[in-house]
């Protein structure tokens, strides 16, 4: 699918972006957004749609970033309709429902927006899987980033076998294998 590209980000521009949220980029992703910036997918009406993470603004990027823990925010007190079991007795006080749920996301991997609520783990290896998040339905749309980009964009198959060596997801591993 054709995309509007910018100039790729600094290295000044990628560690402000960093500093800003608190995560480090993966090196594959890290290596995309400083060759080429993606702005917006081009519709075949001429028209875009920017759901592309403008890292050079990244003030504009606060829910798109925050958005993970927003939306299991929902699911865990709105609705109430999410507890794991792993996870202890459930708290009839929403406070400390939240204050345990809160540590599990602090102790996870950041995610990283890509494109819409498709994220990236922060992390110092290359091959994290693309997740996406949608409240507590999460499931994993490319084994690394590559695969992501063929199938989502490209329209190529999606690779079903799982690698050896996928990084640990904390919270994240945790929502996905729920029954």
């Amino acid at each position: 699918m054709p995309a509007e590209w910018a100039d790729g980000l600094t290295d000044d521009q990628i560690k402000y972006a960093e500093a800003v949220f608190g995560f480090r980029f993966p090196p594959d992703y890290r290596t995309l957004i400083s060759e080429r910036l993606p702005l917006a997918l081009l519709k075949q009406d001429g028209t875009s749609v920017a759901s592309f993470p403008d890292w050079r603004n990244p003030s504009s990027l606060l829910d798109q970033v925050n958005w993970p823990w927003l939306s299991l925010c929902i699911d865990v007190v709105e609705y109430d309709q999410f507890w794991l079991e792993q996870w202890g007795p459930k708290p009839d006080d929403i406070r400390v429902r939240m204050q345990v749920v809160r540590e599990l996301y602090m102790d996870a991997p950041a995610l990283i927006p890509i494109f819409g609520h498709r994220y990236i783990p922060e992390g110092p290896s290359i091959g994290n899987p693309v997740l996406s998040v949608y409240q507590t339905d999460i499931i994993v749309y490319g084994w690394n980033l590559e695969s992501y980009l063929r199938a989502e964009f490209f329209s190529q198959p999606a690779d079903l076998i799982i690698p050896e060596g996928v990084v640990k997801l904390g919270l994240w591993d945790d929502i996905m294998n729920a029954e």
